[in-house]
């Protein structure tokens, strides 16, 4: 079966995700608490809603991945079965807060909510996810939560580009091409920026 649980490829891929929020949540301040999340942008939310989620799958002991293809963010071994996740992130005053549901738009997804309120995070699972139950979160767990989403993304900006997973993929795409096309006679590569 493919690689599960928190793999270095599941890293990568999380950090990644929260590499294309960092501008946003920097942006709230040096702490950000539930009433700035409420009123932060949707890439904002989903991300601290994905992170989230990891935490209920290693809580659990759930074997994962975070995709990222089309619709679904992550994959969830549960039990020998094979769930197909979009989590969902929302405010308290929306259809979906209010209904305590996502509308099923693809019968194979399940589409776990998560509501944000002042009180505290609160997960409505899909009818046919692998969680059974509503989860919550309340306010000092939620701000604990809160606290370690935001030291995860700001350790990624005190980090060196070279270690931006970005960068990196640049960086190794390079050397491949640069590897593929030598010069017949020096063996050297015929890319001025090559060396």
């Amino acid at each position: 079966m493919w690689p599960l649980n928190l793999t270095s490829q599941n890293q990568m891929k999380l950090k990644l995700s929260l590499f294309l929020t960092v501008n946003s949540v920097l942006s709230l301040g040096n702490r950000v608490e539930l009433q700035d999340l409420i009123e932060s942008n949707n890439s904002v939310l989903g991300s601290f809603g994905e992170f989230v989620y990891g935490k209920i799958c290693e809580q659990e002991q759930v074997e994962y991945e975070i995709s990222h293809i089309l619709e679904t963010d992550f994959r969830v071994n549960f039990r020998g079965q094979l769930f197909e996740v979009d989590v969902k992130t929302t405010r308290p005053h929306t259809s979906f807060a209010k209904a305590k549901k996502y509308p099923k738009k693809n019968k194979s997804i399940c589409y776990d909510l998560f509501v944000v309120r002042l009180d505290g995070v609160f997960l409505y699972p899909d009818t046919d996810s692998w969680i059974s139950e509503v989860r919550s979160f309340d306010r000092l767990q939620s701000e604990e939560l809160l606290s370690q989403w935001q030291e995860s993304i700001q350790s990624l900006t005190r980090k060196s580009s070279s270690n931006n997973p970005a960068t990196e993929a640049r960086r190794l795409l390079k050397r491949q091409i640069e590897n593929s096309f030598p010069d017949s006679t020096t063996g050297e590569s015929h890319y001025p920026w090559a060396g």
